[in-house]
């Protein structure tokens, strides 16, 4: 798994390609979004729960 997003209490989704890396911040060319977007933030919630499960040991 490479994802990289967290979703804040349900209601704040972060996703990004930005490392959080000395290197990153100085030579890389990173992206990242922020939004509220309930419809962005249910999918990526659901994808984590999906993924949850699925690594769950």
């Amino acid at each position: 798994m490479h994802h990289k997003f967290a979703v804040f209490d349900s209601k704040i989704l972060l996703n990004r390609s930005y490392n959080w890396t000395r290197g990153a911040a100085a030579n890389n060319e990173e992206n990242f979004i922020v939004t509220n977007n309930r419809r962005l933030v249910a999918i990526f919630s659901k994808t984590f729960e999906d993924l949850w499960q699925q690594f769950k040991t």
